[in-house]
């Protein structure tokens, strides 16, 4: 039997809204591919890991296998966007991947 629990290493692509507080975040990992996952409560002001979640952030995740979506239970900054925002050309890189 293989373990629901899984951690990976990506790159978020994009978020969409989901209800009041959650969201779902598109990730491209290095182990799984891309994957859709549901980051509860992370729209909320006392959000554990909302700063962490936005696009083009890299991050380590460790996620709840699902049946349609998978769930973010926690996430670990590995390199943030400033980088890629400080600098014109690499923003419109980025921005024409995304």
């Amino acid at each position: 039997m293989t373990s629901r629990l899984y951690r990976d290493v990506g790159v978020v692509l994009r978020t969409y809204k989901l209800g009041e507080s959650d969201r779902i975040i598109v990730f491209l990992t290095q182990d799984h591919g891309k994957v859709r996952a549901v980051a509860k409560g992370v729209r909320k002001t006392r959000s554990k890991f909302g700063g962490r979640l936005e696009p083009l952030s890299h991050v380590e995740m460790q996620l709840h296998r699902g049946k349609d979506l998978d769930i973010v239970s926690q996430v670990e900054s590995i390199d943030t966007t400033a980088a890629v925002f400080g600098d014109l050309d690499s923003m419109t890189e980025a921005s024409s991947i995304l």
